[in-house]
């Protein structure tokens, strides 16, 4: 029989270095490019968060499983999963604020 945790999403955020969390996220979080995001646009894993959502906020719900509030911001679709024809490229090396949290990417 399963243990009650292997129901668990288990995303998490790169890299082993010691820091908490948050200050994890704070440190992989930042601006990138539309080339930067092309291989998780395509991969199906891109996820565009609402400006009404703080992207640390976001990123600390996936890691912590907090699956309600995800499902209330997917619902509410303030949460969306992106694709191809319907994503916005803008030009410019700093024209997203990402984060990962594996196996997703975050975008703004």
């Amino acid at each position: 029989m399963p243990a009650p945790d292997d129901d668990k999403l288990r995303y998490q955020m790169l890299g082993d270095d010691g820091l908490t969390e948050e200050e994890r996220l704070r440190k992989y979080t930042g601006p990138v490019s539309y080339d930067y995001l092309l291989g998780p646009l395509r991969n199906g894993v891109l996820v565009v968060v609402h400006e009404a959502l703080d992207l640390a906020d976001v990123g600390m719900a996936f890691i912590r499983d907090d699956r309600r509030r995800v499902q209330a911001w997917l619902d509410e679709e303030l949460l969306v999963k992106a694709d191809e024809e319907t994503f916005e490229k803008r030009e410019g090396a700093e024209a997203y604020t990402a984060v990962v949290v594996s196996p997703f990417v975050l975008v703004r």
